[in-house]
């Protein structure tokens, strides 16, 4: 065997018996990184994901949709969308928007949850729709969080394909904890 191809047989046998390098662990409990946004009319503000889409004001009480992430195998299929309702509109509790949605899908019951020294409320659930460029139905978890403000109240809603929810919690609870209503 000539010296080149015993030195080549001898690199492939080394590869071929070598581990691949464990991925670095990912820190636990640590904040994915966020942006600062405040919506163009100045109703809120809160901490995004940057290399999420946003969408505003696209009808109703939609006021912003963040969309992302932007990598992986399911490219902008989660999404964290805030709507505002005021005082006398369609909806004159958390309590009422809660019941409306719960028609859309299973959900469960209307809970309380601390938010920044207050009361706010979740329930979550899953619906079947239309999927973008497909032709059988997806089902999407969502967890929707109200919280109350002056002159009625904000609903954030975390959905993703079903079973995707947690992959980006890490991003909807920090959006969370950072949402400031305007006062």
């Amino acid at each position: 065997m000539k010296p080149a191809r015993l030195a080549l047989a001898a690199c492939l046998c080394l590869a071929a018996c070598s581990r691949k390098a464990p991925a670095p662990a990912e820190p636990k409990g640590e904040r994915p990184a966020m942006a600062m946004y405040e919506h163009p009319q100045r109703l809120f503000a809160c901490q995004a994901p940057p290399d999420w889409r946003v969408l505003e004001d696209q009808g109703g009480s939609q006021r912003a949709t963040f969309l992302g992430p932007a990598g992986g195998k399911a490219p902008f299929s989660a999404s964290i969308s805030i709507f505002e309702y005021a005082a006398g509109g369609a909806f004159a509790a958390p309590q009422d928007y809660a019941r409306a949605q719960a028609t859309a899908g299973a959900a469960t019951e209307l809970k309380p949850r601390a938010w920044k020294g207050g009361q706010a409320f979740e329930f979550s659930q899953v619906r079947k729709g239309p999927k973008v460029g497909a032709q059988k139905p997806e089902s999407r978890e969502e967890l929707t969080v109200l919280i109350p403000a002056r002159g009625g109240f904000f609903a954030l809603v975390h959905s993703a394909p079903e079973g995707g929810l947690a992959q980006t919690a890490p991003e909807f609870e920090a959006l969370l904890d950072s949402f400031r209503p305007a006062p």
